[in-house]
């Protein structure tokens, strides 16, 4: 679960062939401060240089992460409003309130906090209405199989993790089963006020314009020098300098050339927050750095040709036993 209000930095490793490989993901909550998204932004890149600069490093808004991040939460991620007590705020502890979970999705289940209120609900998805000692799954008569098994599995974590095992959970088929306790621990509602479901693709997808840019702030400004032929290639990178792939209107990758500087590394993900900005974008858009010589095959398919390289990451020297896969919450 991530609250709303903390940024978090998400830590991925994997093994292959004998090597490992990282991708770090750094999470900003929809209300979290600009002190902690600076500090996520900051550590991502401590932590980056640790694993010796060979990390895929990826920005995640919520609401709008990447299919990646979502794929290591097998029981979908879950909003909670408000943020942990830390050096930058301070929560009230030990106090119980009662909340609404919305549960929604095709492929990919998010879990959001939303108002504990009718008006919230629509029978075209599941809710979780966690009641302290008893934990209500409400499956609308035309929710997915998909949302349907992910609302249980949270009741269940809800139940298990947070409750120790002592919470009762009642699942309520809509239409099926009785709801009489359900509406009225919800706040003495009835099925009458439920909305109707709306036909929203939660996962609808289009193929837009791909630009390149060769990025350079020599100058003290940011410029842009678009590449204009087609079809992308791989000559078209320069390993001297960055470059930005737009995907308009989707994603952005910032790709780093091994003979870039050191500054022009850091920077990267700045470069990147500034683009944005200059094309008026969301600030949710996605970003992905990859490195030179260390490029995933999502940014390669979009190059009609991508040589076989053997380029040795430097990366220093751990043993498989002491990483794995690691959260850290930004506790300032």
């Amino acid at each position: 679960k991530f609250h709303n209000g903390d940024s978090y930095i998400c830590l991925s490793t994997k093994k292959q062939n004998n090597k490992l490989s990282w991708d770090i993901h750094f999470w900003l909550g929809e209300t979290t401060s600009q002190d902690e998204a600076g500090v996520a932004a900051y550590k991502t890149v401590e932590l980056d240089e640790l694993l010796g600069g060979s990390p895929v490093q990826y920005r995640e808004i919520q609401n709008h992460e990447s299919r990646k991040f979502l794929s290591y939460f097998k029981q979908g991620v879950r909003y909670i409003e408000g943020g942990v007590e830390s050096g930058f705020k301070k929560v009230q502890r030990g106090v119980y309130e009662k909340k609404l979970f919305h549960i929604k999705g095709k492929r990919l289940v998010r879990i959001y906090s939303v108002e504990v209120n009718v008006t919230s609900l629509n029978d075209g998805d599941c809710f979780i209405l966690d009641d302290g000692k008893k934990i209500y799954c409400w499956c609308g008569k035309d929710s997915r199989r998909t949302e349907r098994i992910k609302a249980m599995e949270v009741a269940r974590s809800i139940r298990d993790d947070e409750r120790g095992g002592k919470a009762k959970i009642y699942i309520i088929d809509d239409g099926v089963d009785p709801d009489s306790k359900f509406f009225e621990a919800l706040g003495g509602f009835n099925r009458d006020q439920v909305l109707s479901a709306e036909a929203v693709d939660d996962d609808v997808s289009s193929k837009k314009d791909i630009h390149l840019y060769r990025i350079s702030d020599a100058s003290g400004d940011l410029e842009m020098t678009q590449v204009d032929e087609r079809p992308l290639k791989y000559e078209h990178l320069d390993h001297n300098d960055s470059f930005i792939l737009d995907i308009r209107g989707n994603e952005i990758f910032v790709w780093v050339g091994s003979k870039c500087t050191t500054a022009e590394k850091t920077n990267a993900m700045s470069q990147a927050a500034t683009f944005i900005e200059k094309f008026n974008y969301p600030k949710w858009t996605c970003v992905t750095r990859v490195i030179d010589g260390g490029e995933n095959s999502i940014f390669k398919q979009f190059f009609v040709s991508w040589p076989n390289r053997n380029i040795l990451v430097a990366a220093p020297k751990y043993s498989s036993s002491n990483i794995g896969k690691v959260e850290i919450h930004i506790e300032i």
